[in-house]
């Protein structure tokens, strides 16, 4: 089911549900309506799903970051103590 056929769908519930029959022109302005509702949510949670993976990202690579600088700083600490 695509997105205009959810919009549809929608629609005729939500006439059903207030027991009215709109005509043409008020159930194309009810389908237009629902389909921006829904496309304005996927949008905003696409949004967020980009927000939380380049979050996750960002951190993951910090960690890397700073494991690889632990792991260098014991090797040049342990090299600096050998040389004694």
């Amino acid at each position: 089911m695509n997105l205009h056929e959810r919009a549809q769908q929608a629609a005729q519930e939500m006439a059903e549900s207030l027991a009215v029959t709109p005509g043409e022109e008020q159930t194309r302005l009810c389908v237009e309506i629902v389909e921006r509702a829904l496309i304005r949510a996927v949008l905003k949670e696409r949004d967020r799903c980009i927000s939380v993976t380049a979050s996750h990202a960002r951190t993951e690579t910090t960690n890397k970051i700073s494991d690889d600088i632990r792991a260098k700083e014991i090797a040049l600490i342990t090299n600096l103590s050998a040389m004694r």
